[in-house]
């Protein structure tokens, strides 16, 4: 096993491209309905205080950034198969496939009717979620063919493809997490069907029939240190298909079947949604069944909403699950989080907010809090932080965290 290339790209938000199946991407697929901007009701609130519980997206913070690091995984040396980071079509194809991810999340549309999708009223455009790609070429016979996890595709069996602490990958994950030079990030890894991978490349894709499943890892809130990963096979066998067949297929050119092949983003955009900790179902509807949402499976549906309370469920897990292991340390929302009334920290947790405890407020910590370097803690009058066992407060690089506001000399105790 061999590292080959490394790079890091942060990459920028555009318009919304027309949303495509999961899996086998096709031609004319419908948007829904979608309502004028002056009817949303969107929050914005500068500098709006709020208790952690109270929590809301407003316009006005800035982004949280989670590293996903792109494991472009090859059988060998000699022969080219996956994406070649060298090849400036192929590269670049790359790069804006992943681009739709920032697109998807930050672009939220507001339905006109959201019965039997949600009751609020509330709705937020932006999930202020980024994803930073990191994109790392590696040479691993194994890890490239999926088939190895016992997964077939082509025939619809589907175990053994999902990341899991005991999947096929978990060694893997192991060294690549354990590699000073990788930045901490999920794992995404495209991966290959080792049996039919060399016919369909030396036919550039024609005859692909390969179903498009794609599967990730939630979160854990027990276990801060383990690994997330998603398994997108087939990616390089699809765009050969929509680079050299589909054109000839369909009568028409690559610069039109390049926009089916990034309109399967919705696919991987949807993956993410469950590295964050997100379902298909919620408290307001069962599985697949709110047609807007970006957790939907169904191809036929818009995907290009997401309720307010599923985007803080996954501001809580970059908060309180071991994704707060692969967040940019510069990451800042720049809202401040209220405490007000005395409490006990007893789990590991993140915040990207400054913290102010109101007058009186006595603050336990038994366990590490990670500050974003640029957050302030603020000191009512009377309030104390207190801490126990392992408790500290620290920023994302472990230097101790010192930028505090109204401190006294008896602010700040340790028991």
């Amino acid at each position: 096993m061999k590292l080959f290339i490394y790079f890091s790209i942060l990459l920028s938000f555009v318009s919304c491209a027309v949303n495509q199946s999961i899996g086998l991407t096709m031609p004319d697929q419908q948007n829904g309905n979608i309502s004028s901007e002056s009817n949303n009701k969107i929050i914005n609130q500068a500098g709006q205080n709020s208790t952690i519980e109270n929590f809301k997206i407003t316009n006005d913070l800035k982004p949280i950034s989670l590293n996903v690091n792109v494991i472009v995984l090859r059988r060998d040396n000699k022969s080219q198969t996956n994406f070649d980071l060298k090849n400036t079509e192929e590269k670049q194809l790359l790069i804006d496939y992943f681009d739709k991810m920032n697109t998807y999340w930050n672009n939220f549309k507001n339905p006109s009717d959201l019965t039997g999708c949600y009751t609020g009223t509330d709705f937020y455009p932006d999930s202020k979620i980024r994803f930073k790609f990191n994109y790392i070429e590696l040479v691993d016979s194994y890890a490239w063919n999926y088939m190895n996890s016992g997964a077939d595709l082509s025939a619809k069996k589907y175990n053994g493809l999902s990341p899991s602490e005991s999947w096929y990958l978990s060694d893997l994950d192991k060294k690549l997490a354990a590699d000073p030079s990788i930045p901490k990030g999920v794992f995404l890894y495209l991966t290959m069907e080792g049996r039919n991978f060399d016919e369909l490349n030396k036919a550039k894709g024609k005859g692909f029939h390969l179903n498009g499943i794609e599967a990730s890892q939630f979160p854990s809130s027990t276990n801060l240190e383990r690994t997330s990963s998603v398994n997108i096979p087939n990616r390089y066998l699809k765009y050969l298909w929509h680079r050299y067949q589909a054109p000839i297929d369909h009568k028409t050119s690559w610069s039109e079947t390049r926009n089916w092949h990034l309109g399967d983003a919705i696919g991987t955009a949807h993956e993410l949604g469950h590295t964050l900790g997100l379902s298909h179902n919620n408290q307001y509807h069962g599985a697949n069944k709110c047609q807007y949402s970006i957790m939907s499976q169904a191809a036929g549906h818009a995907r290009n909403y997401l309720q307010p309370t599923e985007v803080l469920k996954a501001h809580k897990n970059l908060r309180e699950s071991n994704l707060i292991q692969f967040v940019t340390e510069d990451s800042f929302l720049g809202n401040t989080f209220s405490i007000n009334k005395s409490e006990i920290w007893s789990k590991k947790q993140r915040f990207y907010s400054n913290l102010k405890l109101e007058d009186n407020v006595v603050l336990t910590i038994s366990e590490p809090v990670i500050l974003a370097p640029q957050a302030k803690v603020i000191f009512g009058k009377n309030a104390k932080i207190i801490f126990t066992k392992n408790g500290k407060l620290i920023q994302p690089n472990n230097v101790e965290f010192s930028n505090f506001v109204n401190k006294t000399a008896t602010s700040i105790t340790k028991s």
